[in-house]
């Protein structure tokens, strides 16, 4: 709950509070509103109440199929919006708890213990069923958008939003989820089994996803992306993409930005280690 504070709720405020300033020198109306996340801000809500609903979720003894079942019954429901980021929270709360339950299952060890034969086999295949899925959408590509596929793997809308009121549209996000699973772990395999000069840089995601925005907003308010683009631009959007990680991890940037990105708050916490009825036990020293 330490942590959720510091590293999620108060950096939710803060930089909400930053774009809503923007908002205001920019449009001249000043609207105050910490229940609609401004653009990325919604994934600090949805993480903040996935930490909390996990230690509950994982008392039951099927927490990844009760929790792809929420997501694909959110999906029916109009009522549920992205006030506080409900829909996606709903939405995409199988992929938290798909993380955790790799972490419950060996498949690290495992991996770190294959010949580094099997290690390319598995890495092989992971990079052909990349390649399957690109050559797919390429070829496919206007029935794809025919099919809205899109709208499914934003998870802010009921299906029937986007025109998919049939009673089998849950079964496409259910689909769909299946195989992110699989690319999820494709993923993971292409990922270096040692540790190289980009490791630490790994440290610095969240300040890479809370600053990100303020460099891509000209971008986005411009307007100079939108429509058809020339060849090169997508592959010049991704070099964009990777050098402006690379800057945002950099340590210098993380002393500059730690006080907004990770508040210290020692003056919010109580210093007394439990309190008399032993409501509250602190596990560590204060300030730790």
């Amino acid at each position: 709950m330490h942590r959720l504070i510091t590293d999620i709720v108060f950096p939710y405020l803060i930089f909400q509070s930053i774009w809503t300033l923007i908002s205001w020198g920019l449009s001249g109306t000043l609207k105050v509103d910490y229940s609609s996340p401004s653009w990325t801000l919604w994934f600090l809500i949805a993480l903040a109440i996935w930490r909390v609903l996990l230690p509950y979720l994982v008392l039951l003894r099927y927490p990844l199929l009760i929790a792809i079942a929420i997501s694909v019954g959110a999906g029916y429901v109009g009522d549920i919006d992205s006030t506080f980021s409900l829909s996606r929270t709903l939405g995409l709360l199988p992929f938290f708890v798909f993380g955790w339950k790799l972490r419950q299952w060996p498949l690290t060890a495992q991996w770190m213990h294959l010949s580094p034969a099997a290690v390319w086999r598995w890495r092989s295949g992971a990079i052909a069923l990349f390649g399957v899925l690109a050559l797919l959408v390429t070829v496919n590509i206007v029935g794809v958008r025919d099919l809205r596929l899109r709208s499914f793997t934003l998870y802010d809308e009921a299906y029937w939003q986007f025109g998919y009121d049939q009673f089998w549209a849950g079964v496409i996000r259910l689909g769909l989820m299946l195989a992110s699973f699989g690319f999820i772990l494709a993923f993971l395999m292409l990922m270096p089994r040692r540790a190289t000069w980009f490791t630490p840089l790994g440290a610095a995601t969240m300040y890479i996803y809370l600053l990100h925005t303020f460099l891509l907003y000209p971008l986005r308010e411009t307007g100079v992306l939108d429509g058809p683009q020339p060849a090169w631009v997508l592959p010049g959007v991704i070099l964009l993409a990777i050098g402006i990680s690379v800057l945002l991890s950099v340590p210098v940037v993380k002393r500059i930005f730690r006080p907004l990105v990770e508040p210290r708050l020692r003056w919010l916490f109580r210093q007394e280690p439990s309190t008399h009825t032993g409501t509250i036990v602190l596990p560590h020293g204060p300030g730790k």
